[in-house]
């Protein structure tokens, strides 16, 4: 998760925020805990309509209970929804370190972008 959680000191109620977003949950740290029991206690305690949206593609079955439990005895029945997703197979290919000199690098991945074109055809 992306520690650019940011608190503003002078909005503790979130007066200007309508929903808080927590995105790759799975990834735990005491940091997001933390962002999601102060949003959760702000909820209780000045805003009922605060939304908060806690999301991972990978989120354990006893994690989603967890939060959904605590959610749900902050503000009601959590809703969970749930989306399959699809994997595709990828192949690596090594092409090679770059030509020294000028535009090495651009030349480089110019050349293996016509090359994995060519492979699709």
């Amino acid at each position: 998760m992306a520690k650019a959680f940011k608190i503003d000191m002078g909005n503790q109620s979130l007066d200007n925020v309508g929903a808080v977003l927590l995105d790759e949950f799975h990834e735990r740290s005491v940091e997001v805990d933390l962002a999601l029991t102060l949003c959760i206690e702000v909820q209780q305690a000045l805003r009922a309509d605060l939304r908060l949206v806690v999301m991972s593609a990978t989120l354990s079955q006893t994690l989603t209970d967890t939060l959904r439990q605590r959610m749900a005895e902050a503000e009601g029945p959590a809703a969970v929804v749930r989306s399959k997703g699809r994997m595709f197979p990828v192949e690596v290919k090594y092409a090679g370190a770059p030509d020294g000199g000028r535009f090495g690098l651009e030349k480089a991945a110019a050349r293996t972008v016509k090359r994995a074109m060519q492979e699709c055809q």
